[in-house]
Formats: structure tokens, sequence, C-alpha cells
């Protein structure tokens, strides 16, 4: 849903540059804004997902936050499972 409502906001956000005020310096102050903010909630999410700075975050953001890191664990396992039967069938052929 994040992904659709970005894209989105990305659309309208191109829209609005190519249809009217093209170059403002208004736009370009509104568009840097909206990418610092964008960049500073990425770092925070990067931070929390190391196990860093978690003290401001609710339980129900915590628990999102292990929702999010379990799920990660079982893709990275099933891969490194897949990878390991991957180099164990190939050494037998071998």
């Amino acid at each position: 849903v994040e992904n659709i409502l970005e894209r989105y906001e990305r659309h309208v956000n191109a829209l609005k540059f190519n249809g009217g005020e093209n170059g403002s310096q208004e736009n370009y102050s509104l568009e840097y804004f909206k990418l610092k903010s964008k960049a500073e909630v990425l770092e925070r999410n990067t931070r929390n997902l190391a196990g860093n700075d978690l003290d401001p975050l609710s339980l129900r953001e915590l628990q999102n936050l292990e929702n999010q890191l379990e799920a990660s664990l079982k893709r990275i396992r099933a891969r490194k499972n897949n990878t390991m039967n991957e180099s164990i069938s190939e050494l037998h052929k071998k």
C-alpha cells in the first residue's frame, strides 16, 4: 500500500512539475523538503532495523519491527538453505 501511495505521489508531483510552474523555486524547495523528510524516515527505519534508537518506539511499533525482522530472517534462511542445497547437488555431480 505504501509503495502504491508513493508512486501516486511521484506521478502527481511529476504532473505538477511538467504541467504548470516549470522550474519554479517553490516547487524545487517543496520537493527538497519532501525528499529530505523521506530520507530521514528511511535513516530512522534503518537504525531501528539495526537495533538502534528503539527507546522512542511504542509497543505496537516494536511488534511491527519484530514481525518485519522475523519475516526477513525466514527469507534469508530459505535463501541460505537453497544455496547450500544447490552447492551440495553440484558437489555430488562432481
